[in-house]
């Protein structure tokens, strides 16, 4: 069976925080009040950790984005935050932009060395 990814893509667009929504206007609307689990099956949060381990798991989080380009993860960030409030067309668009940005980039360089050299890559946000 042929997926058409456009259609996908549009559809994920085209609905992009519908549930979210809901769920929030039901709690602003009831004053209703949630608990962890509850809150992480609603999606309002990423993790429920002991907080025996809050600051063990946050250093891993915070590890593992800052091993990452920050020349794409601006661009990441940018894209998540604009596309929320734009139109498809133009969403679409500045991904095409944010890619060959990425792709020209000092960041691209350096990581596609550090793959090919097997070392860390040390990128400098450029």
């Amino acid at each position: 069976m042929a997926v058409d990814l456009d259609r996908v893509i549009r559809f994920d667009l085209d609905h992009r925080g519908v549930g979210t929504i809901t769920h929030a206007l039901r709690l602003l609307y009831t004053g209703e009040f949630v608990d962890a689990a509850e809150a992480l099956r609603l999606g309002y949060l990423t993790a429920v950790v002991d907080p025996v381990d809050l600051t063990a798991e946050v250093r891993k989080l915070t590890d593992a984005i800052l091993e990452g380009s920050p020349f794409a993860q601006r661009r990441i960030k940018d894209l998540v935050m604009n596309g929320l409030t734009s139109d498809v067309g133009s969403h679409m668009q500045r991904h095409v932009t944010a890619l060959s940005d990425c792709f020209k980039s000092d960041d691209h360089r350096e990581g596609v060395a550090s793959f090919l050299e097997n070392r860390p890559a040390d990128f400098k946000g450029t």
